[in-house]
């Protein structure tokens, strides 16, 4: 049985308890059970399994590397784009206007 199952059956024992008992301040223990319960199966939910470091060696990895792809292409975007810009590079890898100017096409 995982610990999230274990947990709610406990709570299930100790609610039946709470509810057996008898309430002097009408429906106190009712309330203190639902608020109780309702807290633990969050708290079941959220419990994580515990792995080794060494499995979390390839996620870190492969974070690292997309990381880098990302950065190297910011940089790449950053210097590229200063050349589209400039006269001889229009002039070369462009295309020419009636007017005898040179542009880039829009065309993707």
């Amino acid at each position: 049985m995982s610990q999230a199952a274990d947990i709610v059956e406990k709570d299930s024992k100790k609610s039946q308890e709470i509810q057996s008992t008898p309430s002097t301040h009408g429906s106190t223990a009712e309330n203190f059970y639902e608020d109780h319960q309702q807290r633990k199966v969050a708290e079941a939910a959220a419990v994580v399994p515990e792995k080794p470091k060494s499995a979390y060696v390839f996620v870190g990895l492969l974070c690292l590397l997309v990381a880098f792809g990302g950065f190297v292409f910011g940089w790449d975007t950053g210097t590229i784009s200063g050349f589209v810009n400039m006269s001889d590079f229009k002039r070369r890898f462009g295309q020419k206007h009636s007017d005898g100017t040179y542009y880039l096409s829009d065309v993707v």
